[in-house]
């Protein structure tokens, strides 16, 4: 058994996260330094750079089986030319003695138990390295992209990127892709605290696991003795995105759901969520900080062989938190305690909350929860467990099969000091039992929190019914200070109302029934440059299309965004969790649709597509919004929301952060099926973003010659260059001698 040991170290300057360093170190400096090598690794496989034959890169990821007759792990046999049935009591450690797998988990790269699954790392590791540093400090991360065959950018998941949109990471918006072998330098404030997080934003590869933690504190909480724990929480698929991208049915105009195969799961199996169909994507898996339990094909009331990880906290905590978020690509994930007690929910997106108790708590992809976790005196340990929640996974709403899921502990032990945790590895053997996961509803009306649509038998508190902790207000004064809660009033006309409808009214996905084509270069020349598709008219009144589709505001406006998602089809009904980068924004309404006995039965009443073909756009009831505005006392802020299925909710912020932002759906499929936008913050005055582009940063795009190159009668050597005539009369006498 290994035990890994996570502590707060104050730190100056350079942070080298390599092999077998720690990269957890809280940084307080001014200026933190990162570096970080993005490459790829295999599932089940053992990094070592001491094996036998050598140390090239196929040698030291050693592929491991769990042999259940030896009941050990084993290498495979090795490729033809090399030793057969090499075994795992081959490989020596530096001190020339023999290493066991077992004996050094923390060597092993395990996720599931399902075997050469490949996998994008940072510095080896997934999830990447987590970042803890001080409100106000500047971190830069140089970023060596190993992977060759693909480019890579990384954005800044809840950063508010203040005066700083070319550092905000969206591939072919303020940057180019990192290209394989290149190196680049991120320059990024940590502008607002709160727990929030880092990923790829080009291609899918956040599919792949390219994605961490990212912590901003407080002064104040840098020397607070609460434990904190951030997770990474969702979804993992057997399926790399290279496979997603071959076999993705909207990519191959299937959209029938063409049932089983290496993706799919439609037919005979569809998932439903409230009556409705989630996704026809296969539930594979559900990981925790990078670790999960795949069930075994062959029976599957067990799991394959995998490494565990438990959470060990201090002697004599009260309570730990979990900075919680839902890094998954596709589906909403839940939370809930095993003995029954409540979650104390304290944070969303990195604000604070007047605290919500409940039985489970629900995460949209994209968002971060903190809760606390009371433990009592006499409790030496408690489990939480995390799911995929699926009321109904076959062809009917009367079948039922498994919900990926996954049960994790924490222990007190006296060895762990105040405010910090360690983790400990352990080997999830196949005989280990892969329960069902049962729901306990055995507490009267059990709470749903940020519940996604009114279940029968529970007590539904939806996104509505959270309060901002108003004595924690003076974390919105940044350099962001003009979107503050007193500037968003709810009271206030708004200067301009940015309507956003979400569907699959275009061929994949679309907003406002535009699917996005992605500019061929950045917005290097802003909005009105030829590397951008611009929308017509009619596109943009309606008829739909592929372009690039682009709102805009004005610095100091109150700018209003209505989401939307209402669909014809019954089959495509699903929530979208929408996310906004460069701002947050503040929630003014939600509307839920018509539920009886926790089935949708019918669209909400305060929208309407009116007669619209595909329904791009809805009509709202002015007199209910308006309603729902009079009467909120709170309103709390967020970067990404839910967006109920033939529901609303609509969203306030004070423009104030120039830039071209990308809105769009933060589900990996949704976003990558075109369900997307940028909202132009315009500085007429200042020109920003534009007034502090680096003259030196990097430039990709298309490129068409203006003028054809010239040709000399001679070449460099001088010797006399054929014509294109006496090509053609020695071409024709070689065929006068071939006949």
């Amino acid at each position: 058994m290994r035990v890994l040991f996570f502590f707060f170290a104050f730190c100056s300057g350079e942070l080298i996260c390599d092999y077998g360093e720690n990269c957890d170190r809280f940084c307080e400096a001014e200026i933190c330094d990162y570096f970080w090598n993005v490459e790829y690794r295999y599932s089940n496989s053992w990094r070592t750079n001491d094996y036998q034959f050598g140390s090239s890169p196929f040698f030291r990821n050693l592929p491991l089986f769990w042999n259940e007759t030896a009941s050990r792990l084993e290498i495979p046999a090795m490729k033809k030319g090399y030793t057969q049935g090499v075994f795992i009591d081959d490989v020596k450690g530096e001190d020339g003695n023999t290493k066991r797998a077992e004996d050094n988990l923390d060597e092993l790269f395990f996720i599931d138990g399902h075997a050469d699954r490949r996998v994008i790392t940072i510095n080896g590791e997934f999830p990447g390295p987590k970042i803890h540093v001080k409100k106000g400090s500047t971190m830069r991360i140089t970023i060596r992209n190993n992977l060759q065959v693909e480019g890579i950018t990384i954005h800044w998941h809840g950063l508010h990127m203040v005066d700083n949109f070319w550092n905000d990471g969206a591939a072919f918006v303020s940057q180019c892709p990192i290209n394989g072998g290149a190196k680049f330098t991120y320059i990024v404030r940590a502008d607002n605290s709160g727990t929030h997080w880092w990923h790829a934003h080009s291609g899918i590869a956040r599919f792949d696991g390219l994605y961490g933690p990212l912590i901003v504190l407080e002064p104040e909480e840098i020397s607070s003795k609460v434990t904190s724990i951030p997770l990474t929480i969702g979804d993992w698929f057997q399926t790399d995105s290279i496979s997603f991208i071959a076999n993705d049915p909207f990519l191959l105009r299937m959209n029938t759901y063409p049932g089983n195969g290496p993706l799919t799961c439609a037919t005979p199996y569809r998932s439903f969520f409230g009556g409705l169909k989630v996704t026809f994507f296969c539930l594979d898996s559900f990981v925790v900080n990078g670790r999960g339990q795949f069930r075994s094909q062959e029976d599957t009331s067990k799991g394959l062989f995998t490494i565990g990880e438990r959470y060990l906290i201090p002697k004599n905590a009260d309570f730990f938190k979990l900075r919680i978020i839902n890094t998954g690509f596709e589906m909403l994930s839940a939370v809930t305690r095993l003995d029954g007690k409540k979650l104390n929910v304290t944070a969303t997106d990195g604000r604070d909350l007047v605290p919500m108790e409940g039985d489970v708590l629900f995460l949209g992809v994209g968002e971060t929860y903190d809760i606390n976790v009371p433990i009592l005196s006499d409790e030496d340990s408690l489990f939480l467990r995390f799911w995929l929640p699926v009321d109904h996974f076959g062809e009917t709403a009367d079948d039922f099969v498994h919900e990926p899921y996954l049960d994790i502990e924490f222990k007190r032990d006296a060895n762990v000091a105040e405010g910090q945790f360690k983790t400990e590895l352990f080997m999830r053997k196949p005989d280990d039992t892969v329960l069902q996961n049962e729901h306990d509803n055995s507490a009267d009306l059990p709470i749903w929190v940020n519940c996604p649509y009114p279940e029968k038998n529970v007590i539904c508190k939806s996104i509505s019914d959270f309060k901002r902790l108003e004595s924690s207000d003076y974390k919105y004064n940044t350099e962001n200070s003009i979107n503050t809660p007193a500037n968003v009033s709810p009271l206030d006309e708004p200067d301009i109302i940015l309507n956003i409808h979400t569907n699959f009214m275009t061929a994949g996905s679309s907003l406002n029934g535009i699917k996005l084509k992605y500019p061929t270069a950045p917005f290097f020349n802003g909005t009105d440059s030829e590397e951008i598709t611009k929308c017509t008219k009619m596109q943009l009144r309606g008829e739909g299309g592929y372009c690039t589709q682009i709102m805009s505001a004005k610095i100091g406006d109150l700018v209003e965004l209505r989401l939307s998602n209402l669909e014809l089809s019954v089959s495509t009904r699903t929530y979208h969790s929408m996310h906004m980068h460069g701002y947050e924004f503040f929630l003014m309404a939600t509307g839920f649709a018509n539920y009886e006995e926790g089935r949708l039965t019918g669209n909400n009443e305060d929208i309407s597509c009116g007669n619209r073909t595909g329904c791009p756009f809805v009509d709202y009831n002015e007199d209910v919004l308006n309603r729902q505005r009079k009467t909120r006392t709170s309103y709390i802020a967020k970067n990404s929301i839910l967006v109920p299925p033939q529901g609303y909710a609509i969203v306030r912020f004070r423009a104030s952060n120039p830039g071209i932002w990308p809105i769009h759906c933060h589900q990996g499929a949704h976003l990558y099926g075109g369900m997307s936008a940028f909202i132009e913050i315009k500085d007429d005055l200042l020109n920003r973003p534009f007034s502090y582009l680096p003259d030196d940063f990097p430039r990709c795009g298309n490129y068409r010659p203006t003028q054809m190159p010239k040709i000399d009668s001679e070449d460099l050597t001088g010797g006399a260059i054929i014509s294109t005539s006496a090509l053609i009369i020695i071409v024709a006498q070689f065929f006068v001698l071939l006949q």
